[in-house]
């Protein structure tokens, strides 16, 4: 079997909601997805929407307020700096 890595393309709109979608999966769970997930957001972070932005914020704020990050000391210590470059870059934006 030949893989092949092609590219494939998605609008913004999509690409944004599939990784709201990513995220929401991954938040909790001690698996390599909250990883996966947190470098591709902090890879994009200066590319998304002010509403996704602020989407994947909340979502993050829910779940360490609920204490839902996953294990302690391998998936929170991702999802916590991954909401603080998140809150950083709304910052930047000025946005509420």
């Amino acid at each position: 079997m030949n893989l092949t890595y092609d590219p494939v393309t998605l609008t913004r709109f999509e690409f944004e909601d599939i990784l709201i979608y990513a995220e929401r999966y991954a938040i909790g769970r001690m698996t390599y997805a909250p990883h996966d997930v947190c470098k591709i957001i902090n890879t994009r972070l200066h590319d998304l929407t002010d509403n996704t932005l602020k989407v994947l914020r909340d979502d993050i704020a829910r779940a360490i307020e609920g204490g839902n990050l996953g294990s302690p000391s391998i998936d929170a210590p991702v999802w916590r700096q991954t909401y603080a470059n998140i809150t950083e870059e709304i910052s930047k934006r000025s946005i509420k």
